[in-house]
């Protein structure tokens, strides 16, 4: 992933501005860490039919911008043992957003 993209994002994350749901992009309550980057990206602004169509995963044309590997945020955390987490599955487990920024600070690369 771009750095200058990924330090946008962890300032959004962090900033308080977003309240964080879960299973989709944005909801009633708030976004997935996802939807922040769909937010943060301004390639389009959520309707009824998702970002750019897309409501769980991210969109193909913000993936591109971000220069991301994966419409999910997957990240290898152990090359010995091949084991990967994604940054989805971590925000609709309940993680917040504050310890996904820091995940994103470590892992940019990776994504």
């Amino acid at each position: 992933m771009k750095k200058s993209i990924a330090d946008k994002w962890i300032k959004a994350l962090r900033s308080g501005k977003y309240k964080q749901t879960k299973g989709k992009l944005k909801g009633k309550v708030g976004y997935c860490c996802l939807g922040v980057l769909c937010e943060i990206s301004g390639k389009d602004e959520f309707k009824s039919k998702g970002y750019l169509g897309s409501f769980e995963t991210l969109p193909k044309e913000v993936v591109s911008w971000a220069g991301m590997k994966s419409r999910t945020g997957c990240f290898i955390i152990n090359r010995d043992y091949q084991t990967s987490e994604s940054l989805s599955n971590l925000n609709d487990s309940g993680i917040k957003f504050k310890e996904i920024a820091r995940i994103i600070h470590k892992y940019y690369k990776e994504l």
